[in-house]
């Protein structure tokens, strides 16, 4: 249990510090207009969390030495993504008119995804599939 939780606590603090790294860096470089680098922030950070949820995922691998499958991980943390995207591009999730709650899903549903398929994956022996 205890490794779990520092193998969350890991890929969660690595997604938000790519997050803020990459949607701030995006926006200075746009920092010409205001409400254009705020959009730039806005989009980077959502690319740049599943970026981070995959860094965190071969941190805590290779780093910590915690059990999990860093491919099936980061296919999880695109799978996520992808999901988001599209999601945003049909209008699904348009349909949600707080700000806080688009936030919440284009941060969470990537880290879920990834901190599940990782921790999964280190249970199932591939070995044996194969």
């Amino acid at each position: 249990m205890k490794s779990i939780l520092k193998t969350v606590a890991i890929i969660i603090a690595s997604g938000i510090l790519f997050a803020t790294a990459t949607g701030f860096i995006a926006g200075v470089l746009d920092a010409g207009d205001s409400m254009a680098g705020l959009a730039v922030f806005v989009a980077s950070s959502v690319i740049g969390n599943p970026l981070g949820v995959i860094a965190g995922i071969v941190v805590a691998n290779k780093l910590f030495r915690l059990r999990g499958s860093i491919a099936l991980g980061t296919i999880g943390t695109l799978t996520g993504a992808a999901l988001v995207l599209i999601s945003i591009s049909t209008e699904f999730i348009r349909r949600v008119h707080d700000v806080t709650a688009l936030f919440t899903i284009a941060f969470a549903v990537p880290e879920l995804l990834g901190i599940t398929s990782f921790l999964v994956g280190g249970k199932i022996n591939l070995q044996k599939i194969r």
